[in-house]
């Protein structure tokens, strides 16, 4: 009985006793006083012993309401009475209630079960489900008749064979069957394939790992630290963590420390993506612009910055600057050009011939002519025969251009003009000169082989395309972030991020550590065999007794070893010992 219940109870006893203070005040004490009340009552037998119940009610009652006044035994005792026939009228619509879903459980398994029985059968059950649900007042004495008409129904479709399921719905459900056992099987092969997924994917970070190793000397709590950030910020770049590991590595080759590998690790792989090369791509592009040009580690973003941009607002790509730069970088630096120069002038001439990568050597090769290196022009098996003195070069080029291109400096004769400049003064003479005067110029600055490209350069000063080039990349801060932004909604980042997340959850569940310890215990095993056989010799009787033991013909023995995930089997069969 829960406080409730015993609240009504009380209720009635005060009102029967004429008790005139407020019921609600009383009550309040009473439901106060209830856990010193039911743990009484539930000690008490109340069905052999109600009228004692009743007066121990009455007594605690009394005892914690105090007064002048008394609630006699007798009063709780009718109380009682009536609460329990009320809670026996429940308890017995309870049961009826049960009968009824026990009835109704018994009749849908049974047309589940027995998809044979005739329709009139079927409608019957259906019947006899509605009048069990709906009827209001079903006693026990009709669910048990119905019980006796569904006896005689069932023994009527057993003699005439229709219990059972219809072959239609044993197809369905064998095929159900099936479909279970394809499903938990490919759960399980699904488990399996992905340990061996986590077991390739802790291999690639430990192999990107090893060579940091090589190539730097930190402690372990470092490269721990190391790893853990890679973990992170490989799934916010876009890339697998063995990539970014394997990046890093490659600048610490290069002779980077470890935090500015990993920083340039990320520029790298930004250049990756949005520039679309791949990754050792991406550092060779990097690593080589930024020592011709002298850039520190902070300021490779910048190279990255103006390839973007270029390739977002111009007829090139990013990869093919970084390949044309690449050609370039080191002639261009040594005659003093800056980056930005030198991209403008790649941008333009490569709109033109679509070969940025061609068109940087054409480049190189203009600048070692115009500085009158022959043997660097040789050790690049570019013409150098022609060339003579710088000053006899200079001469050259100031008559075919009429005085107007001199390739020396004005204020410091001494030091040569900015490639740039001397292009863009041979741009706005050069169609004012014969074309036999133009075919001397441009083979005096590029050479015979490369004078298609110098032109292509000079018509883009022309145009003005490489002064825009110079303006866009000089305005390009903030071009590779926002570019790979962009980047990571496509569904290849979205894809690689999964990768790198993966690739953290297998060192997680698969710690290398782990999977070289089966790799040493497999390469043990190896080492233990080949001792034995060092000292007994063949195993051939070894094996010839083990096959008797394993007896059945064709049964065989397979030894499985595993050394850095290539398995080695060594099979023997008895009926070949």
């Amino acid at each position: 009985m829960d406080s409730n219940q015993f609240s009504v109870i009380i209720q009635t006893v005060l009102e029967k006793s004429g008790i005139t203070k407020e019921i609600s005040e009383v009550q309040k004490i009473v439901n106060n006083n209830m856990v010193k009340i039911v743990p009484q009552l539930e000690t008490a037998s109340i069905k052999n012993n109600l009228k004692e119940v009743s007066k121990l009610i009455a007594n605690t009652l009394n005892n914690s309401l105090g007064g002048d006044f008394k609630i006699s035994g007798n009063d709780v005792f009718k109380a009682l009475t009536v609460s329990m026939n009320e809670a026996n009228v429940a308890a017995k619509k309870l049961a009826s209630e049960m009968d009824r879903v026990s009835a109704m459980t018994k009749f849908q398994n049974y047309m589940s079960n027995n998809t044979k029985i005739t329709k009139d059968a079927k409608n019957q059950l259906l019947e006899w489900i509605h009048t069990i649900e709906s009827a209001d007042d079903l006693t026990k004495d009709d669910i048990r008749n119905i019980n006796t008409q569904f006896k005689t129904l069932d023994s009527q479709m057993r003699t005439t064979g229709k219990l059972g399921r219809s072959l239609k719905d044993s197809i369905a459900s064998g095929i159900g069957s099936f479909a279970t056992w394809v499903s938990a099987t490919s759960i399980v092969m699904g488990a399996v394939n992905s340990l061996r997924k986590m077991s390739d994917a802790v291999f690639k970070v430990d192999t990107a790992m090893t060579n940091l190793y090589k190539v730097t000397d930190e402690t372990s709590i470092k490269y721990n630290q190391f790893l853990d950030s890679a973990n992170d910020k490989a799934q916010k770049l876009g890339r697998s963590v063995s990539s970014l590991v394997e990046q890093s590595a490659n600048w610490a080759k290069l002779g980077f420390s470890i935090d500015d590998s990993a920083k340039l690790a990320e520029i790298s792989s930004i250049y990756a993506n949005v520039g679309e090369v791949d990754d050792d791509t991406a550092v060779s592009d990097i690593v080589t612009t930024m020592k011709a040009f002298n850039l520190e580690t902070s300021d490779a973003i910048t190279i990255v910055d103006s390839f973007n941009k270029l390739g977002n607002e111009f007829a090139v790509t990013a990869a093919g600057l970084g390949d044309g730069v690449s050609n370039a970088a080191s002639a261009m630096a040594l005659g003093g050009m800056t980056l930005e120069k030198t991209l403008a002038l790649l941008t333009g001439g490569a709109e033109i011939t679509q070969e940025a990568g061609e068109l940087g050597n054409a480049l190189k090769v203009g600048q070692m002519r115009v500085m009158g290196m022959k043997g660097a022009l040789e050790e690049l098996g570019e013409e150098y025969e022609d060339l003579e003195s710088v000053s006899k070069i200079q001469t050259h080029i100031l008559n075919l251009t009429q005085g107007q291109v001199d390739i020396m400096n004005e204020a410091d004769p001494t030091k040569f003009k900015d490639y740039y400049d001397i292009l863009e003064d041979v741009s706005e003479v050069y169609d004012k000169l014969d074309q036999t005067t133009q075919a001397d110029l441009l083979e005096t600055l590029f050479g015979k082989q490369r004078g298609n490209q110098g032109a292509a350069i000079l018509q883009a000063f022309q145009s003005g395309q490489v002064q825009k080039a110079l303006d866009a990349t000089m305005a390009s801060a903030g071009s590779a972030y926002a570019e790979q932004e962009k980047w990571m909604d496509s569904l290849e980042a979205k894809t690689k991020q999964f990768e790198a997340a993966f690739e953290s959850l297998s060192q997680t569940i698969l710690n290398s550590n782990f999977l070289k310890g089966i790799v040493d215990s497999g390469t043990g095993a190896i080492n233990i065999i080949d001792s034995i056989i060092d000292k007994v010799g063949i195993l051939t009787p070894l094996l010839s007794g083990i096959g008797a033991v394993l007896g059945a013909k064709g049964l065989g023995l397979t030894i499985y070893l595993s050394k850095f995930y290539k398995p080695i089997y060594i099979r023997f069969y008895n009926n070949a010992i």
